[in-house]
Formats: structure tokens, C-alpha cells, sequence
């Protein structure tokens, strides 16, 4: 009879191929009911069967008292790589958007895939801090960036003068009527500053971004 050999380095008790037994029912009920675990926070649900064949080669080469603390550690690993994609996603909706921050959102491998490379030493992308900066701040000014855009992030401010017209129209005709209209030989953009440094204290500047 083989000696089962601990593969160095693994941690979980990992098992040589050709030391792997035979499971019995009670085992074979464990891996399918913590596949099932697996299965039902994976977000890609396709080939199922292939999946739960990849599974349980991996947890065959495993000590079964460790089952358990490994399966913890997968489930815990594709959890935190879903979150880091509902974050870019919340923030950054499409692929334009995306690229014009210069984050990248691979897709989801297939779960078989994920299981087969062991997916969950995935390390999560460190966005440089520069880069993230960039990606929550105006094009046009340093305020904090709220509309992403095909013309860049914008903030409030910006994102009014160059969508909201209704809401511009109305701006203009406030600032005319409390003599900020702009001036003889005054650019858009100093007449621009000009009334944002003065509707920032008040409180119809705060309800328009200023």
C-alpha cells in the first residue's frame, strides 16, 4: 500500500496524484454539498458538470479534515474577487468608461476554468494612485469627479454647463438678476469662475455643484 505524501508548501495537506483513494458516500456527499455552497455564489453559470468534476479532483489531492478550512478560503477568495468587480462596475459602467481610466476588468472565466488554475490565489489589482485620483477627479477643474462621461469625468459644476440645459438656463437667469451677468471683454471661462467663486457660498451653488 502507498504512503500518502503531503505535497510541500500547499498548507491544506495536499496529496500526490497517484496517492488519491477511492472516496466513500459520506465523502462524496461532503465535496457535492460544499460544491453546492461554491455553485451558488458563482456568478458564471455555465458547465456545471465539468465544474463539480474540477472540484472534487482538487479536494481528492486534500486531507478531508481540511475540506472544510479550504472550502472557506475559495469561497472566501471568489467573493472578495466579485466585490472588487461590483466596485469598478458601480463606478465604472461600460467598457469606454473603463478604458478612459485606464482600469481593466478582465471577464469571468468559465468555473471550471477558475477551479482547474486555482483562480482563488488571484491577487486583486492595486489601482496606482495616480490613477485612481484621475479617475475621480473633473477633467475641467480638481473638484470630485461624479459623472463619468464620454468627454471625461465630470464634476457637478462642469456636468450642468454641459448637459443639464434647463437647469443652465435657469442659472443664467438667476445670475443676471443678482448682477452677475457676464461683463464687456469677460471670456466665458473667467465669467465661468467668477460666478462659481461666488455661488460657492451660497446655498443655490451648493443645489447646482458649484
Amino acid at each position: 500500500m502507498t504512503t500518502a505524501k503531503a505535497v510541500a508548501g500547499k498548507g491544506y495537506g495536499f496529496f500526490k496524484e497517484k496517492d488519491l483513494k477511492k472516496l466513500n458516500k459520506e465523502q462524496e456527499d461532503k465535496l457535492t454539498e460544499l460544491f453546492e455552497q461554491f455553485w451558488s455564489i458563482n456568478k458564471k453559470k455555465v458547465g456545471k458538470g465539468a465544474a463539480r468534476d474540477a472540484w472534487k479532483k482538487k479536494f481528492k489531492q486534500i486531507d478531508p479534515e481540511n475540506w472544510n478550512q479550504f472550502s472557506e478560503k475559495i469561497m472566501r477568495e471568489i467573493k472578495a474577487q466579485e466585490q472588487h468587480r461590483k466596485r469598478i462596475t458601480d463606478e465604472f459602467p461600460d467598457e469606454y468608461m473603463r478604458k478612459k481610466a485606464g482600469v481593466f476588468l478582465p471577464s469571468r472565466p468559465n468555473p471550471s476554468t477558475w477551479i482547474n488554475q486555482e483562480r482563488w490565489h488571484d491577487e486583486l489589482p492595486q489601482q496606482k494612485e495616480q490613477e485612481t485620483k484621475a479617475a475621480h477627479t473633473c477633467v475641467h477643474c480638481k473638484e470630485k469627479g461624479k459623472h463619468h462621461t464620454q468627454a471625461g469625468t465630470l464634476c457637478d459644476w462642469h456636468w450642468v454647463k454641459t448637459y443639464d440645459r434647463p437647469h443652465l438656463k435657469m442659472l443664467y437667469e438667476r445670475l443676471e438678476a443678482l448682477g452677475l451677468g457676464i461683463q464687456q471683454g469677460e471670456d466665458k471661462k473667467t465669467w465661468s469662475d467668477r460666478c462659481r467663486a461666488y455661488l460657492k457660498t451660497t446655498a443655490m451653488g451648493k443645489a447646482f455643484g458649484a
